[in-house]
């Protein structure tokens, strides 16, 4: 980044400085670094809570249950780090329907899809039906200890 010098706080608006100014920004811009989240490995968001770092960790949870229970670990140790949301979605295997973990329908409880952490640090699907034809893919997020 180029610095553009000051003469008493001030600086003359020409071309040069304006083009200088223009190349500073497009280079921050370019700069700028994502923490692309991808499956296991936990990256900071980029912001803070309490002055401590937010954190998300991706779980292919795998095919959902069919009118029962299944746990899949986090690897994230819960009782030294603090969770604050989960995000899942279920997407059907051979086409494009999906919706949000967790799901009610209020119309008929049984297609309910609950979602919760277990004292094991597993990331716990129910479902009330046969749900094993949708896949579970979820966003874990946490406050870092």
């Amino acid at each position: 980044m180029e610095k553009i010098n000051f003469q008493d706080n001030v600086t003359k608006a020409n071309a040069e400085t304006m083009n200088t100014f223009q190349d500073n920004i497009e280079n921050a811009i370019n700069e700028i670094n994502y923490n692309i989240i991808t499956d296991g490995e936990a990256v900071k968001c980029g912001y803070k809570i309490d002055n401590k770092d937010v954190y998300v960790k991706r779980i292919n949870f795998g095919a959902l249950p069919n009118n029962t229970s299944k746990s899949v670990n986090t690897n994230i140790d819960f009782n030294q780090n603090t969770l604050i949301k989960i995000e899942g979605i279920a997407k059907y295997n051979s086409n494009n329907i999906a919706f949000p973990i967790p799901f009610t329908n209020p119309s008929d409880f049984s297609y309910t899809i609950g979602v919760n952490i277990d004292n094991d640090n597993n990331i716990v699907v129910t479902t009330g039906t046969d749900r094993s034809s949708y896949n579970g893919i979820f966003n874990i997020y946490y406050i870092g200890e």
